[in-house]
C-alpha cells in the first residue's frame, strides 16, 4: 500500500545508469577522433542488461509498487492539433540545455537524439540488434532524452516552457498520461536542474556517421583480419566480457 508520500521518480536509477553514460561519452570521444574499434567496444560494454530490466519494469504493464496505479487514467481528452503535440527544435534544445541534459525526475544523464542517431547509423548491428531478445541497445534506449509535458498534452497541457522538462525514456513513457499527483510524483520544478560538465553528447551533432558505417562495410567485405575485427568489435567485446 502507498504511504501517500510523494517521490521524485517512478523508480530510482540503478548504478548502471551512470556507468553507461560514462562509457557512451567515451565512445563519442572515440568516434570524434575516428577510433572506430574503441568506439565499438565502448558501445558494446555499455549495453547493460540491468538497464533493459529497469526500463521494462517502468514502461511495461502497470505495477502498483512503481506506478501507484493498477489502471490507466480515464479522462476526457482535450481536442488538440496533433501537429503541435511536441515543441519545435529550438524550444527542445533550450529545454535540454536549461535542464543540463538530465532527467528532471530521476536526475539520470540523458543523450540527445542526434547522438543516438549517430550511434545507430555508425554501428547499426551493435545498436539496433543488441541483445537479441530486446532488439534495442539497453543504454542508448534507456538514456534517450526527450521533452515531457508536466501536464500531459492530451489533458490540456501546452508547449510553454514552464510545462516542459527533460525526461529520460522510462520516466516519460512510464508516466504516460497520468498527472503527477496520480502517480505520487513531486513537481520536479521544486528542485533546480543539475548543470555540470555533462553535455548530452551534443558534440556529436553534425558528425558524419555514414562514413563510419561505409568504412565498416567496405572493410568487412575486404576480408582482412583487421577490418573484420573492426566490424565484429561489439561481438568480440561481449564475448570477452563473458569470458572474464
Amino acid at each position: 500500500m502507498s504511504n501517500g508520500l510523494l517521490r521524485r521518480c517512478l523508480l530510482l536509477p540503478v548504478s548502471e545508469h551512470a556507468h553507461a553514460a560514462e562509457l557512451l561519452s567515451q565512445a563519442a570521444d572515440a568516434l570524434l577522433r575516428h577510433d572506430i574499434p574503441q568506439a565499438a567496444r565502448l558501445i558494446a560494454q555499455s549495453n547493460f542488461p540491468a538497464l533493459n530490466d529497469y526500463r521494462r519494469a517502468i514502461v511495461g504493464p502497470l505495477n502498483y509498487e512503481i506506478h501507484r496505479q493498477t489502471r490507466y487514467p480515464v479522462y476526457e481528452r482535450v481536442q488538440r492539433d496533433r501537429a503541435h503535440h511536441m515543441p519545435g527544435a529550438a524550444i527542445t534544445r533550450n529545454v535540454l540545455e536549461r535542464d543540463g541534459y538530465r532527467c528532471r525526475f530521476c536526475s539520470s544523464r540523458v543523450i540527445v537524439k542526434e547522438a543516438r542517431r549517430v550511434f545507430m547509423k555508425a554501428f547499426p548491428d551493435a545498436v539496433k540488434g543488441a541483445g537479441k531478445n530486446t532488439g534495442v541497445h539497453a543504454a542508448i534506449e534507456t538514456l534517450k532524452g526527450s521533452i515531457d509535458h508536466l501536464l500531459p498534452f492530451q489533458r490540456g497541457g501546452n508547449n510553454d516552457l514552464e510545462n516542459l522538462v527533460t525526461a529520460c525514456s522510462p520516466c516519460q513513457f512510464g508516466r504516460a498520461h497520468f498527472l503527477l499527483a496520480e502517480v505520487e510524483i513531486e513537481d520536479p520544478r521544486k528542485y533546480p536542474p543539475i548543470n555540470d560538465s555533462w553535455d548530452g553528447l551534443v558534440r556529436l551533432r553534425g558528425f558524419k556517421a555514414d562514413s563510419v558505417a561505409d568504412a565498416i562495410r567496405f572493410k568487412r567485405g575486404g576480408g582482412s583480419d583487421s577490418a573484420s575485427n573492426i566490424a565484429r568489435q561489439p561481438e568480440m567485446a561481449i564475448a570477452e566480457d563473458k569470458a572474464e
